[in-house]
């Protein structure tokens, strides 16, 4: 092994002496210097912003309707603090229908003045007031203290949530804290809206691995394949290899301690790059993540893949320029694989994928992961379109569809993740009489997050406010209005009616609701509290309000059935709570690597299912074991799971393989019925073509999956931007997957090289 380890040595030595290698260590100082002195520093969130208002004249609208009702509100309370030419402009404002014009910011900005005007009174609170809104642990410590005695800042903090959070359908709520950038000490950005731990998280999760990916992924390896790609041709120089054959070891080896030896150049390179990042993370913004150093063998192997190419063309053709061009040829045939795959994965798998599933009557509905409807044709067994027309892109959720058999019609919203004005949208109604043709309805109440189905078959909406239910005879006609660059729907007359609680609730985002289908229950998570509504009569009472361990801000879905609330979380916990006792019975982790999607309820909350989303399918038995935590479900495609629905506690419809839907027994998972379409050409050519390539090709390109699994821990991921929203499609990683296949493909390239080298005479 001397010989060997004599001529590894020597190539780490050669490295060393480059020129080059010390070009490139300088660039990569000068790199890790710029980027040292980048910080970030955390600030109290006191005063109101432009941005924090979503819908100014609705605001006023609220806290004017709240003080004309006569009894003590927040609303009401504010109203007073406001001085009389203060009150007699924003009035004015309210009424205006100005939605273009530079006067209609100026007012928005004097509505951001005069609410920053109450910050500082230290009279603002009343606790009569505030006696119907739920305030968060952080106000309610504030609060315990006299206003006069606070600090400055506790008192303008205190008095922005107890503004914000009874109007959180106008004032976006913002977190006790905020960042700005810093560099060298100096602010260099304005105030961004979120707290230092998420700040940290997309530092962690997304920043630091996206520039490690370009530096070296891109950068580094390139240049190291220019550098290195002479190494194996002039081993076979005049007089190199004689010298190097002139005593008895073996060739394949020699090869192979040549190609370890090329390998020192990258490693010196991403060993100084990757050690220097992770430096600056703890020392800057205290991410001591030591999977962070991972990312340096990682990044070895995507070098020693492209380099074993390089390797094979120097041993054929005994040139370096002729092995750097077959090297960037490999290079775009991976990328055009890769990217042929992941874009019919787009047009013709995601697109199609059935996340819902609604049964009505005798029709089956399916909504697609791009927005979209289609109706089961037993006939021509295929999924036909129907009621909603696709759209794509990441910021639009659907609300529903809600099947209501009372007026035999589908219901749904698109809902903007992102708004500009608010949350309101148009009601899209299609009759089962008209084919389920989309109809646009009434605009729904502000705010609506949800949309259920009651136990008598009417349209429920939850709002921030409490529950509104749909009236049909009461709808009132719609007309197409222009604001700024968008159009939208807007109706007239009191199409939905409160129906509860009295007073309105105040929630907060992040937010979830779920139906009881046997009682009409409503059990609502806001913002880490779960709420239950109790049905009396034809409307919601308050009920119960339970706070949830962990993390407020961490999104959520809930189901509700039975004697059980399921509440599923983002950070993957699955939390099982007793009604009428609302005791946690358990807390579970099912799937540890992953994040729950969809959670559902059989109508009598005997089962539960729960969709995770890395394709896989657990379910509960509430019914006979209320206190076991959820199984894998024995059903068909479990990894490629992307939906369930309970028609009834005796079927289970089980949506895998992207657009079939099987029916089971729940209990014995017997299968009933499978409703499975016909494969389209482009389904067959992806199947027997584009996927048989791709699996057989090496993927490096996918090494930076691998890089994020690492870093994170999770295979599934939303890169840090979709925490407060399950229902949000999430990148599955598959992070070993590009690791074998490129591994085989190395060591072929490899074998083959050693081979030539073996029966070649030189």
């Amino acid at each position: 092994m001397r010989p060997y380890l004599a001529i590894i040595r020597d190539s780490f030595a050669e490295a060393f002496a480059s020129r080059v290698l010390w070009f490139l260590l300088a660039i990569i100082t000068l790199v890790l210097v710029a980027l040292a002195p980048i910080g970030i520093q955390e600030e109290r969130t006191l005063e109101f912003q432009r941005a924090d208002v979503r819908d100014a004249r609705g605001l006023i609208k609220a806290i004017h309707k709240q003080h004309r009702a006569g009894r003590p509100s927040a609303g009401r309370r504010i109203w007073e603090k406001f001085d009389a030419s203060t009150r007699q402009q924003l009035d004015t404002f309210s009424q205006s229908e100005d939605v273009r014009g530079k006067a209609y910011f100026q007012d928005v900005d004097y509505l951001v003045t005069a609410l920053n005007g109450l910050l500082n009174q230290d009279d603002l609170y009343r606790p009569e007031d505030w006696n119907d809104v739920i305030l968060s642990s952080e106000a309610r410590e504030l609060l315990k203290r006299d206003g006069a005695q606070l600090p400055r800042d506790d008192l303008a903090r205190a008095n922005r949530v107890l503004i914000e959070t009874p109007f959180s359908s106008f004032l976006r709520p913002r977190p006790p804290r905020h960042i700005v950038l810093t560099y060298m000490g100096f602010v260099i950005s304005p105030p961004l809206q979120i707290s230092a731990t998420k700040a940290k998280q997309l530092i962690e999760t997304l920043i630091i691995p996206m520039i490690i990916s370009v530096l070296v992924g891109m950068l580094a390896v390139f240049v190291a394949i220019l550098v290195t790609a002479p190494i194996i041709p002039q081993m076979f120089d005049p007089g190199s290899l004689s010298l190097l054959l002139s005593k008895p070891i073996s060739r394949s080896l020699l090869f192979l301690a040549k190609f370890i030896g090329g390998c020192a150049f990258i490693v010196i390179n991403i060993t100084y790059l990757i050690g220097g990042f992770w430096l600056i993370a703890g020392a800057r913004f205290g991410i001591w993540n030591q999977r962070l150093l991972l990312c340096i063998p990682i990044f070895l192997f995507l070098f020693a893949i492209y380099y074993s190419v390089s390797a094979l063309a120097g041993v054929l053709w005994r040139n370096a320029i002729v092995s750097i061009v077959l090297t960037v040829v490999f290079w775009l045939a991976c990328t055009v694989v890769g990217g042929t795959k992941g874009i019919f994965e787009r047009l013709v798998i995601d697109s199609h994928r059935i996340i819902r599933i609604v049964p009505a009557d005798d029709s089956l509905i399916a909504l697609s992961e791009h927005a979209a409807t289609t109706r089961w044709d037993a006939t021509t067994r295929s999924w036909e379109p129907t009621f909603m027309e696709q759209t794509s892109g990441p910021h639009v959720r659907v609300l529903g569809p809600i099947y209501g058999p009372e007026q035999k019609a589908l219901y749904a919203a698109r809902n903007w993740r992102r708004k500009f004005f608010g949350s309101g949208g148009a009601l899209l109604v299609g009759k089962q009489d008209d084919g389920f043709s989309q109809q646009t309805g009434p605009t729904l109440p502000a705010g609506t997050f949800q949309l259920m189905a009651d136990p008598d078959g009417h349209l429920l909406a939850a709002t921030p406010a409490g529950i509104e239910r749909f009236v049909p005879t009461d709808a009132a006609s719609t007309k197409e209005i222009e604001v700024l660059w968008m159009k939208i729907t807007t109706s007239f007359g009191k199409p939905f009616r409160d129906i509860g609680p009295t007073p309105d609730l105040t929630l907060t985002p992040p937010m979830a609701a779920a139906i009881d289908h046997k009682t009409g229950d409503v059990v609502i998570y806001s913002h880490g509290n779960l709420i239950h509504l109790p049905r009396k009569g034809n409307r919601y009472q308050r009920g119960e309000t339970i706070e949830i361990p962990g993390d407020p801000e961490l999104g959520a879905s809930v189901a509700m059935g039975g004697s059980t609330v399921l509440v599923a979380l983002s950070d993957g916990r699955l939390l099982n709570y007793a009604i009428p006792t609302w005791k946690l019975r358990r807390s579970d982790l099912p799937e540890p690597r992953s994040q729950p999607r969809f959670i559902e309820a059989s109508p009598d909350g005997r089962w539960f299912g729960i969709v995770f989303q890395n394709g896989m399918f657990h379910i509960l038995n509430a019914g006979q074991h209320p206190d076991s935590a959820p199984g894998l479900a024995d059903v068909q495609g479990q990894g490629t799971i992307s939906a369930v629905a309970f028609p009834s506690s005796k079927r289970m419809l089980v949506a895998d393989r992207v657009t079939r839907i099987t029916e089971y027994e729940p209990g014995s998972h017997k299968i009933l019925h499978v409703h499975a379409p016909k494969r389209t050409a482009l389904e067959v050519a992806y199947e027997y073509a584009i996927l048989p390539i791709y699996t057989i090709f090496p993927k490096p390109g996918e090494l930076s999956n691998t890089v994020l699994y690492v870093v994170k821990g999770d295979e599934t991921t939303d890169l840090g931007l979709q925490s407060g929203d399950l229902q949000a499609e999430r990148q599955k990683l598959h992070p070993w997957t590009p690791v074998w296949s490129s591994l085989a493909f190395m060591l072929v390239m490899l074998g083959l090289a050693c081979l030539y080298v073996e029966r070649q005479d030189f």
